[in-house]
């Protein structure tokens, strides 16, 4: 079977982990303004905004600073702020800023998940797995 075709387990239902190896409709490209919002996609919470530029972003919805859901917060300056304490992302989930440090170091501590993501045909896409860069696009 190749790594590509959905496996099944002895109870024939297929793998989750073998079903996040794909692209998930996550919302409408219309959906998706200027304030951030959450989804569900395999029991994962994930959030979706628009940076700077105007790109679509999806993180999982937790802070991993006191696990706030990053949906309850906003965009400020082109990042994703969480609203308990300030913490901003980039679409990458690389912390850009805390409120209070003078400067932030590379500590891959305060990074949240990220995935791939694109929009194709007036939808909003996600991988399934995060921190991989897919080879292909959705229906290419």
């Amino acid at each position: 079977m190749s790594d590509n075709q959905p496996s099944t387990e002895s109870t024939g239902h297929f793998s989750v982990a073998q079903l996040r190896e794909y692209w998930y409709v996550l919302c409408l490209s219309r959906e998706l303004r200027d304030v951030p919002i959450s989804r569900t996609l395999m029991g994962l919470p994930l959030v979706l905004f628009r940076d700077g530029e105007g790109r679509a972003a999806v993180l999982l919805d937790r802070c991993p600073h006191r696990n706030v859901p990053l949906s309850l917060g906003r965009i400020a300056d082109g990042n994703l702020q969480c609203a308990y304490h300030g913490w901003q992302y980039d679409r990458g989930g690389h912390c850009k800023k805390v409120p209070g440090l003078c400067g932030i170091q590379e500590d891959r501590a305060r990074d949240v998940p990220s995935y791939a993501t694109c929009e194709q045909d007036g939808y909003v896409w996600a991988f399934g797995t995060p921190g991989v860069q897919p080879e292909t696009l959705p229906h290419k």
